[in-house]
């Protein structure tokens, strides 16, 4: 009866002994995959580890945040964004307490899934987080609070909150410069603090953080990477922006050589640069070298700006005047975005600006106002009336009442901007002087003085708008 029990005990032994070698097996399989890119495979091998795993050694918590950090890697390499934070989530409630590096890694980790599923003020909570964390440990001159920091900076501006953004890029950004750290995660700072800068209308604080990105590229070698190509394509849209069309176009067209050179054909930042390449070519009024730029964009391009050439085309034929053919294209892009998530709704309603604007240009007024109208109601949606988008719909509004000498609606427009600006937080100085630039008009067109004919360029404006959601999600 001994011999039987020792036996059965040896077998069960035998059995646990195997089981982990198993676990061990597909691990490090899962391991190969994923260094080969191989991603499907990488999460078959990888579950199955951690399953094995959770039956032999449950509470060996090590090797199991190691399985966990493999498969979220490999989700966020397959876009599966939503079950690669879920990974995430149990990582960091494996290490409890243990609020160390590896768990701030763990954070910022986090920080990047919430930025793709489109939550930037969750991602803004998980990098806060990280940032308190950091600063006990390290001096605000550390490359990993910089880059915390850089992090929390891009959040900022993709949330709109321009004014917040821009304090921690010129903090963090002239902390990297004393250290002279200038690494890729430097470079994207610098490049996106210009686009904020270029959506406050501050051009040259923006030429200046693209020409230092591009200094600091250089100092690293960086040059021949998909991130110069990027910055390239930052420099020349402040150059455009400045109607320095011509010198806009050389960088465009080098920002479009490195980043065929650097294999990023595929990739939607690619398609972006020739989307802005484009506008360029139409504001010189080169329409044919538009339409051959727009060629290379994929008709049937599915990433994260599907609408892009459409809008260019639409762009093209409104610059011609061929409104009718302007028209029918912008609806064909708002046909793009039937979603309800906050993604689409940002693009739909910059591209029914879009339109909008077309319409006064056709000097259709009255529909004109319908679009404006709808924009301003998907803004409430988005953002709520505190924001500086709706005030700058509230503004183009009046301006299209004084063309139509519509005197009484386009002082309450004004007036409702006024009383939106003054509860808001944080500088609108381009909003109000737009409000009081037409409250001025309103009055000189009751007092049957001389008008001046203003109607806001926005085309541009919204273009950027349109833009900024390949880095929102």
């Amino acid at each position: 009866m001994m011999k039987r029990l020792v036996f059965a005990v040896c077998l069960s032994g035998l059995s646990l002994s195997i089981q982990a070698q198993g676990w061990k097996d597909d691990f490090n399989q899962a391991e190969v995959f994923y260094r080969a890119k191989n991603y499907t495979k990488t999460l078959l091998f990888g579950e199955a580890a951690f399953k094995k795993y959770q039956e032999v050694e449950p509470k060996n918590v090590e090797s199991q945040i190691a399985i966990l950090r493999l498969l979220s890697g490999a989700c966020y390499g397959k876009g599966q964004f939503a079950k690669g934070l879920a990974y995430v989530n149990n990582e960091i409630q494996l290490r409890g307490e243990q609020t160390d590096s590896a768990y701030c890694t763990a954070l910022m980790k986090k920080s990047q899934f919430q930025k793709q599923l489109g939550k930037h003020d969750l991602a803004l909570t998980s990098l806060l987080e990280c940032h308190q964390l950091l600063a006990k440990h390290y001096k605000s001159k550390s490359s990993r609070l910089l880059e915390c920091d850089f992090q929390i900076a891009i959040e900022y501006y993709l949330s709109d909150d321009l004014e917040k953004g821009s304090e921690w890029f010129k903090t963090s950004l002239h902390r990297a410069e004393e250290k002279k750290f200038f690494s890729s995660a430097t470079i994207e700072a610098a490049y996106f603090y210009g686009l904020l800068n270029l959506e406050m209308n501050k051009n040259q604080e923006a030429l200046k953080n693209f020409s230092n990105a591009i200094h600091w590229s250089e100092i690293g070698q960086r040059t021949k990477t998909f991130e110069y190509a990027l910055v390239l394509n930052g420099l020349a849209t402040a150059r455009s922006f400045n109607h320095s069309f011509d010198e806009a176009e050389k960088f465009f067209q080098s920002a479009q050589t490195v980043c065929e050179n650097a294999g990023g054909n595929d990739l939607d930042y690619y398609n972006t640069i020739l989307a802005c390449r484009a506008v360029n070519f139409l504001q010189l009024g080169e329409f044919h070298k538009a339409q051959t730029i727009l060629g290379k964009i994929p008709p049937h391009h599915e990433g994260k700006l599907p609408a892009l050439p459409l809008l260019d085309s639409a762009l093209m034929y409104q610059a011609s005047g061929d409104f009718e053919h302007s028209e029918a294209l912008y609806q064909k892009a708002l046909g793009l975005y039937h979603s309800d998530d906050k993604e689409s709704l940002m693009a739909y309603a910059e591209i029914n600006h879009n339109l909008a604007i077309m319409y006064l240009e056709k000097g259709d007024l009255p529909t004109a106002l319908t679009q404006f109208a709808e924009t301003r109601e998907l803004i409430e949606k988005l953002y709520g009336y505190y924001h500086r988008k709706y005030v700058d719909v509230l503004n183009t509004m009046g301006f299209v009442y004084i063309k139509m000498q519509s005197w009484v609606e386009a002082e309450a427009s004004f007036r409702q901007s006024f009383q939106i600006l003054d509860k808001m937080l944080g500088k609108s100085d381009a909003e109000r002087m737009a409000a009081m630039a037409g409250m001025t008009e309103v009055e000189k067109g009751k007092g049957n003085v001389e008008k001046t004919d203003f109607i806001p360029a926005g085309m541009i404006k919204a273009k950027l708008a349109l833009l900024k959601q390949v880095h929102s999600y």
